[in-house]
């Protein structure tokens, strides 16, 4: 079986600069992978790039098959904003559909239910209002 996601040679040039220099990596089906390092090392970079947010300057970066900018890649990925990114008046699974449509994603299915009274589909994007 091939790797879910395989980098090979890794090259990423941004304004000028050389962000990435040669990085490789597999990560298996079924693997749990995460990126450790200070600040500036790469890992934004590494992320962004494999999930075709960024083009190779050179090398290779593979997601599930196909090269990471190729929509076939981006329908088998799937990320989460760091910060901002859900519409407060959208409930999650609108805001998730949201994403999707965007991205050209497949319609998800909860994976499992969050909320007690079975209706975290329901709920609004969880931020609080200032008292």
């Amino acid at each position: 079986m091939s790797a879910a996601i395989l980098v090979a040679d890794l090259h990423v040039t941004l304004g000028g600069r050389e962000i990435l220099h040669g990085v490789d990596l597999a990560v298996e089906h079924g693997d749990v992978f995460g990126f450790v390092g200070p600040n500036g090392a790469g890992k934004t970079t590494t992320l962004r790039t494999i999930l075709g947010l960024y083009r190779p300057t050179s090398g290779s970066v593979r997601v599930m098959g196909p090269d990471a900018g190729r929509d076939e890649a981006r329908r088998a990925t799937g990320f989460a904003l760091g910060r901002d990114g859900l519409y407060d008046a959208m409930t999650a699974a609108e805001n998730i559909a949201f994403y999707q449509r965007l991205y050209g994603g497949a319609p998800a299915r909860p994976a499992l239910d969050l909320g007690p009274d079975g209706r975290a589909g329901d709920r609004r994007s969880g931020r609080r209002a200032a008292r």
